[in-house]
């Protein structure tokens, strides 16, 4: 069987592409596989965006703030109010129980669990168990050992580990801590935490670093619980989840965005703001212009995904 699109991996970018290409009519018409070799039945990461607007996920909106502080490193707070604007967060799997939600009536989209090995521009995508003929493929799955920086452009990593904790008291007040940089760097490398409140008792707390090379899951665990003690004087919680992930902040192009019939979305078409790693809305109004040229038969262009020169200096 030959389909007429094929989504090799199904993270944020490729939920949110295929969801819109869902709401035309003629999406029916169309034969779709999706293939993950996760089934997305965990919390393994968390996306926020400041914005005055939900995109209709208010549903999903774990909690929302209009206000934050920052500590510089000299231990000063400075405190911020967003007015009309709001600092969203989403927990993913909260996201990806939406998503299965919004498709679970289309019998023309095959979910296929397996491991993608390879994808031809010729469109074929090849996996552990079986490989798959399509028309089109939008490729956002990568692996990080493939991210490599690019001679004459700006490389970073922004890796990061947060843990979702509750605490015997309450300490939490209803404000977001963006950046707290009173933690001593003992090298070169920008490090901060931030903190975000789900209530009284409950928070993520996360610690995050820019640079080349990552830390044993075990640094970062220190790291964080060193932070706790000294800034927040706390010794007792419990650690109810954890995320660990990372993002290659370059204004490289990590990759052409349209091989013949791959067609590159998400972090490798550089959705990612490379100066401070977000991608949410940018990933849902990116994706709704895609689709609509997709579902309207319209040819896609590399300006149609790639960022401006603009956007990757700013």
């Amino acid at each position: 069987m030959r389909y007429d699109f094929a989504f090799a991996g199904f993270g944020l970018s490729g939920m949110t592409l295929l969801y819109e290409m869902s709401r035309y009519k003629n999406f029916k018409d169309k034969n779709v596989v999706v293939i993950e070799s996760n089934d997305k039945r965990s919390n393994d990461r968390t996306w926020s965006f400041w914005s005055k607007e939900t995109y209709g996920l208010e549903k999903i909106i774990a909690k929302r703030w209009q206000k934050g502080c920052l500590f510089n490193a000299s231990g000063k707070k400075i405190s911020i109010h967003l007015k009309e604007y709001y600092y969203h967060t989403i927990r993913s799997l909260d996201f990806y129980d939406w998503i299965r939600e919004q498709l679970a009536d289309f019998k023309n989209i095959t979910f296929v669990k397996d491991t993608i090995t390879a994808t031809d521009p010729n469109g074929k995508v090849v996996c552990l168990n079986k490989h798959f003929d399509t028309n089109c493929i939008f490729k956002s799955y990568f692996r990080k050992s493939e991210i490599r920086p690019v001679p004459n452009t700006s490389f970073l990593w922004q890796h990061f580990k947060g843990w979702f904790i509750e605490t015997p008291k309450e300490i939490f007040r209803d404000e977001f801590t963006m950046m707290d940089y009173r933690q001593k760097n003992e090298g070169r490398n920008t490090i901060f935490f931030y903190v975000l409140p789900f209530s009284k008792t409950t928070a993520l707390v996360e610690f995050t670093e820019f640079s080349t090379q990552f830390y044993s899951q075990e640094v970062y665990d220190q790291k964080i619980r060193h932070y706790l003690k000294e800034f927040w004087k706390l010794k007792e919680f419990t650690i109810c989840e954890q995320e660990f992930n990372a993002i290659p902040m370059t204004n490289a192009l990590l990759k052409e965005p349209i091989q013949n019939r791959i067609v590159h979305i998400g972090t490798l078409a550089g959705y990612v703001k490379c100066s401070s790693g977000y991608s949410f809305t940018r990933a849902i109004a990116k994706n709704k212009r895609l689709a609509y040229k997709v579902m309207n038969g319209q040819k896609v262009k590399k300006t149609d995904i790639y960022s401006s020169q603009k956007y990757l200096l700013l």
